[in-house]
């Protein structure tokens, strides 16, 4: 290790030039001796380097044997090449695990997100949450804390690992979780048990490095995601919080299903309004089958108005794809009182097959009679759409091909007017389209509007492209909304010549490790007496956005890295 320390600093010092050691006075006794022996005299040391990271990569040695002999200039240029063709074969390879280890990153995400969607109960739930988070990202362990508001008390939901950290009590104000609950924001530290503000009693446990991350709907703080590691030197890095925030988002989501789920079990006085505010559908059927509620998440999945169902007392039976659907779910809430996470079709008005998942409970008064069951189902297209929108993105061979599939996937998987795609160019005061795609409109003429790809942006003078280009997470705009004296949607309207008055505008950012480094503009034209961006197509255009974006660095990456080897070749 000396001996690496000094030519690393003799590298350094030469500014990441190759140099020639004459004086071997460094070594160790053992490699004088060797290296007396073998006859060596002096040595060219010639640096790896990373122009990308600005650091060094590692060295390559070439020892002379020879006492007369001197090292040329053109020997120490050919090192420099040989050190060079070195540094972009360790490149490639670094590059080449980073893309497989990402690859199976997302897998696992998009097949945790599937296992999460479906999973209402708890307890199952929340195991599966920290299993699952503490494998994607390489720790040994891991917890997921809970926020009661109400008591402001840190609940332990479930751990996993060797150490059983359900039974440690934790200060809310100290640790992880007390640096992730004051800020909102994730927190990595290294060498955990030698941190000031650790948790005292996880000392005898020798934690290295922790990470944690918020578990958050909205502004309302929910809990936390923690994973530790024992391994001496381990450290947590941007990578992982990005995985891990992701997988966060997902569980946002379960936690808020989850809590309407329990909330029915837990007071039946509250069903009427977690029927009328939950997007999701649910239905209340008698001891018949016919349907006495019946709220608009069921409305807008099936397509039959409350009147068509309620009032004229439509039995659940008709609202399956199958005709004996409601008869086995019968057959089952009568052995066990409640089903869950049964996927299955229902038939719409216009006779579509809609894909859900559903869960179903008995419901009896309070003599214990059976007076019917209620039925929560969830729309398992806007899930599929994402993962379809993002297996297209995966499947592009370059950059402008998988932004051609994020802008065609957004639009379809949230069913939008339009899709802009902007990066931001070196020149921060310029946004470059790179891609567009107008929403499909069956039997209507094609999308008039001017999609403008390959053109530059200059933000100093477009007053609405220059504000949302400030934007760091998904906002929404409407028509007629004022904001720093700009009218957002109509300078919108106008720079793409609509054929059509502009409704809303969701502004998603497109993020890596780095920043920032795009923006994906969708256009909704359908009016606000409801808003068309709800909260979970908000989050359906986030997981896309986010997930994609990992995908396009690497095309970034790959093509910057091809361009520089085919740069290396013609210089031969």
């Amino acid at each position: 290790p000396k001996n690496m320390l000094y030519r690393t600093a003799a590298i350094r010092k030469a500014g990441f030039k190759p140099s020639v050691m004459s004086n071997l006075y460094f070594l160790s006794d053992e490699q004088k001796n060797l290296y007396e022996k073998e006859g060596l005299t002096s040595a060219l040391v010639a640096p790896l380097s990373n122009p990308s990271q600005g650091g060094l990569m590692g060295i390559l040695v070439i020892y002379n044997k020879q006492n007369s002999h001197e090292f040329r200039p053109e020997e120490i240029e050919i090192a420099s090449v040989l050190a060079n063709q070195a540094a972009i074969l360790v490149q490639t390879a670094q590059l080449n695990r980073q893309n497989k280890q990402h690859g199976e990153q997302l897998d696992a995400l998009d097949q945790i997100a599937l296992q999460i969607a479906g999973e209402l109960s708890p307890p199952q739930l929340f195991n599966t949450v920290i299993e699952c988070a503490t494998k994607l990202i390489g720790g040994v362990g891991g917890i997921v804390y809970l926020w009661d508001e109400k008591k402001e008390l840190i609940i332990p939901a479930a751990a996993c690992g060797p150490i059983d950290l359900k039974q440690i009590a934790v200060d809310k104000n100290r640790g992880v979780i007390g640096q992730v609950r004051r800020t909102r924001e994730p927190f990595v530290i290294p060498d955990y048990y030698r941190w000031p503000e650790r948790q005292i009693a996880l000392d005898k446990y020798k934690l290295t490095s922790v990470v944690g991350v918020p578990i958050l709907s909205g502004d309302r703080f929910l809990g936390s995601i923690e994973v530790h590691d024992t391994q001496l030197g381990k450290m947590f890095g941007k990578a992982e919080i990005i995985l891990l925030q992701r997988f966060a988002s997902h569980v946002a989501i379960a936690i808020k299903n989850a809590e309407a789920y329990t909330a029915e079990h837990e007071a039946k006085d509250d069903l009427d309004r977690l029927i009328e505010s939950s997007l999701d559908g649910i239905i209340v059927v008698d001891s018949e089958g016919n349907i006495t509620k019946y709220n608009d998440g069921a409305e807008r999945v099936c397509g039959y108005s409350h009147d068509e169902v309620v009032k004229q007392k439509m039995n659940v039976g008709k609202l399956y794809a199958n005709e004996g659907t409601a008869h086995d779910i019968d057959n089952v809430l009568s052995k066990q009182e409640k089903l869950e996470n049964y996927e299955t079709k229902i038939r719409s008005q216009n006779s579509r097959e809609v894909p859900i998942m559903l869960s179903a409970t008995l419901l009896r008064d309070k003599n214990g009679q059976h007076t019917g069951s209620a039925v929560f189902f969830k729309d398992l297209r806007p899930l599929r759409r994402t993962l379809d929108a993002i297996s297209a993105v995966a499947r592009a061979h370059d950059l402008k091909e998988g932004l051609n599939a994020l802008a065609e996937g957004m639009v379809r998987g949230l069913n939008v007017r339009f899709c802009h795609i902007l990066l931001v160019a070196p020149n921060e005061n310029i946004l470059k389209v790179e891609a567009a795609y107008p929403a499909p409109r069956s039997g209507t003429a094609r999308l008039q509007w001017q999609p403008m790809v390959g053109k530059a942006l200059d933000l100093r003078d477009m007053p609405a492209m220059r504000y949302l280009s400030k934007a760091s997470t998904p906002l929404v705009y409407r028509q007629g909304e004022i904001i720093d004296k700009i009218n957002i949607v109509s300078d919108l309207e106008k720079t793409l010549e609509l054929e059509s008055p502009l409704k809303s505008v969701l502004v998603v950012p497109l993020k890596n490790e780095r920043g920032v480094f795009g923006f994906c503009i969708l256009g909704e034209a359908r009016k606000w007496e409801r808003s068309p961006f709800t909260e979970e197509r908000i989050q359906i255009a986030k997981s896309i956005a986010d997930q994609a974006a990992v995908l396009l660095h690497r095309m970034q990456s790959n093509e910057t890295l091809r361009l520089r080897e085919g740069l290396l070749k013609a210089g031969r």
